[in-house]
Parts: structure tokens; C-alpha cells; sequence
């Protein structure tokens, strides 16, 4: 994420990393570096050094390390110090135009785009992202059930077609399980809702995927009553048989 910050005549821009950077602890230098930037050419224009009229390309500035050291009111020593430090770190480099210096802000252009820029590569980058991250997720959750049976992990046989089934329904609202205790956690509240009945399990995620809700619930009455309904009826026989 970056940070906006207003200069006199439009706006710079400041990657949030820039707080865990050293230049950040140095309060003298961080001044000077945003200085620096601030000023640099945001788009190509001339300048006149000396007799001459020079190109300064995007992200240049061209200014006498006098006038540096007057502006940040240091002594020339502390001066050429910050710009080989920076020069190192390779945040800048330097030439000298008719006793000038020419800085060259490094990755000016990767943090100073204009909006429309940014949009573009933003969305190209969302867009990659999303067809991967689908991908992963597609294959994640059932994966990870499969590998909970293989590792021995007892699951009754009826319930792992149901799982399956809402396994994949999650996977098309882009959600998963991420880890195997959350899986588990999962089956043992389907256990639960359905009284260990894989007819019941069956109507539960059907009523979830009815109603697009992203989890489980106990059965309405009207629904839990139809799905108990071959049982009461096997029941009733046996007990009309013994009667």
C-alpha cells in the first residue's frame, strides 16, 4: 500500500515499507530523502545548467550540492555521507553536469506511476491472482479430505460422498478448510447435526446450498421430520409385529 503526501505543485507517493526502512529512523535523512523525490521530474523537461539547455528525464533532479547543503542546512562532509549512502543502497545514482549534480531517483517509476498506471497493473495483478488462488482452492479442500482418510482418520463410508458434495459446493463459493483440524471440526458438527444419520447429513448441506449459507445448520422441523420418515416407518412395523 502507499502513502500520498502533497508537495507544493502535486503529490509523491510512499510505499508503507518505507517505515521499516533505515532511512526512516534517521529523522535528517529521511527529510532529505523525501526532498530528493519530491523534487525529482515527475515527466521530462529541459533545464538550463550553465550556457547549457538540458534533457531531465523522469525521476532526475539537477541541483548543485551547494544548494543541497543550504536547504537541509548541512556542512558538505554530511552531505556527499548521505548521498554515498544512498548511492550504496542503491536509492540513487549520480553525475555531474557542468558542476552540477544529476540525481537519478532509483525505482522512481515503480512507486510514482500516475493512477491510471497503477489501475492497469493493479487489475492485471488481481486477475492473475484470482485464477491462481481459484486453482489452489479448487483442489485444497478435497484434497486434504482424501489425505485424512488415506492417514487412517474414520470416517463412515456413507457420509463421504455428502462431504464431497459440500466440498465442492464450497470450493465454487471460493472457500475452503485450511487445515486438517478445521476438516475434522467440520465432520464432527455434521455428526452432530444429523445424529450420525447420512440421510439426514444429505438433507442438512442440501438445505445450506438451498439457501447459499457458507455453513452448516440443524434441520427446519418440516425438513428433519421427511428425512426421519423411512426410519419411524421400519420402526413402526416392528413394533406393530411384536404388538
Amino acid at each position: 500500500m502507499r502513502i500520498a503526501i502533497k508537495m507544493t505543485d502535486g503529490w509523491i507517493k510512499l510505499h508503507r515499507d518505507i517505515f521499516k526502512h533505515w532511512i526512516f529512523d534517521d529523522a535528517e535523512y529521511f527529510r532529505a530523502w523525501l526532498y530528493i523525490v519530491g523534487n525529482a521530474a515527475f515527466d521530462e523537461t529541459k533545464q538550463k545548467v550553465g550556457k547549457k539547455i538540458v534533457l531531465v528525464k523522469r525521476g532526475e533532479l539537477i541541483i548543485s550540492e551547494k544548494r543541497l547543503c543550504e536547504i537541509f542546512k548541512w556542512g558538505t562532509t554530511k552531505l556527499r555521507n548521505f548521498i554515498d549512502n544512498l548511492i550504496s543502497e542503491n536509492m540513487l545514482q549520480k553525475e555531474i553536469i557542468n558542476k552540477k549534480s544529476k540525481f537519478i531517483v532509483v525505482k522512481y517509476d515503480l512507486y510514482q506511476k500516475t493512477e491510471s498506471e497503477n489501475r492497469v497493473i493493479s487489475e492485471c495483478e488481481q486477475s492473475d491472482n484470482r485464477v491462481l488462488n481459484k486453482n489452489i482452492r479448487n483442489k485444497e479442500s478435497i484434497n486434504l479430505f482424501h489425505k485424512l482418510i488415506q492417514d487412517g482418520f474414520e470416517i463412515q463410508k456413507d457420509f463421504i460422498p455428502v462431504i464431497e458434495q459440500w466440498l465442492d459446493y464450497k470450493k465454487d463459493k471460493k472457500q475452503t478448510y485450511k487445515n486438517e483440524a478445521s476438516l475434522k471440526a467440520f465432520y464432527k458438527k455434521l455428526l452432530d447435526l444429523s445424529g450420525e444419520s447420512p440421510e439426514i447429513a444429505q438433507k442438512i448441506i442440501e438445505q445450506s446450498m438451498a439457501n447459499n449459507w457458507a455453513g452448516i445448520f440443524e434441520l427446519k422441523n418440516a425438513q428433519k421430520t421427511e428425512a426421519n420418515k423411512p426410519k419411524d416407518n421400519i420402526e413402526e412395523l416392528l413394533r406393530l409385529e411384536r404388538g
